[in-house]
């Protein structure tokens, strides 16, 4: 379907409804936007009009304290990725992952630090009837050990990266989701975590958890202007390699 600015201009008549002042000559502000829409539809009825879309982040209206958004465990397992299995088969039996964490917590409850030993935790959770089972639990405990530290470690860094970016777009820095993405993973190492990756849905739960909110921008730009400005910073470029290669051939300068 070819390009008729007629139709466009018709669909925004159908969507704007007549007011009493409509037949009141135009306005100065009125008549620098009409004319400005008639280059736009102009340029592009001969297809030299280019769209670009891009989003930029920035903090919610409603702020809080930023000390309030990540201190949830809620928030910190959602910035984790944290999904927890919904059983877990031992000997004859399936158990719930509380019901594991709570044999975990039983074995090493004793004021000396010592864990309590198989027989005695078998005395208290039937379930721990084999060595198997046993194995098991240990299994568990180190893994849950392992979880919690990156838990913690990811929970760490989404604070430092949201206290960075606060900063940044305090002091009018544009940021995009590949800026914090690049900001997070400059973090990994400082917070132990060498195999993060900050990626798209890692960074869209951070977004959520620290109130911070993606806003769309859209540009139309003329091709011959992007044309002219290409040529200029060709031009610029040509320049600027003329007077080093001459600086360059004169050293007594």
């Amino acid at each position: 379907m070819s390009f008729d600015p007629f139709r466009i201009v018709s669909h925004l008549l159908a969507r704007f409804s007549p007011s009493p002042s409509s037949s009141d000559p135009m306005s100065r502000s009125e008549s620098k936007l009409s004319d400005h829409l008639f280059l736009i539809l102009t340029q592009a009825a001969i297809h030299e009009l280019d769209i670009e879309e891009e989003e930029d982040v920035m903090m919610e209206d409603d702020q809080v304290d930023p000390d309030v958004c990540l201190n949830d465990i809620a928030d910190r397992r959602f910035l984790a990725d944290y999904t927890p299995t919904k059983t877990i088969r031992f000997s004859g039996s399936t158990r719930t992952p509380e019901e594991v964490e709570e044999a975990i917590h039983y074995r090493w409850a004793l004021d000396n630090g010592i864990p309590r030993n198989r027989e005695t935790v078998k005395r208290r959770f039937r379930w721990v009837s084999s060595e198997h089972d046993w194995r098991k639990l240990l299994g568990f405990e180190k893994a849950a050990k392992i979880k919690s530290d990156r838990l913690a470690n990811l929970y760490n860094l989404g604070v430092e990266l949201k206290a960075i970016v606060y900063e940044k777009l305090e002091a009018g820095v544009i940021l995009h989701d590949a800026q914090l993405q690049e900001i997070a993973l400059g973090l990994r190492d400082k917070h132990s975590l060498p195999d993060f990756r900050a990626g798209h849905s890692w960074i869209t739960k951070f977004k959520k958890m620290a109130r911070i909110v993606s806003r769309h921008i859209t540009k139309m730009i003329i091709k011959k202007v992007a044309l002219d400005r290409q040529k200029l910073e060709d031009d610029c470029k040509a320049t600027v390699k003329v007077v080093r290669d001459f600086i360059a051939s004169n050293p007594t300068i």
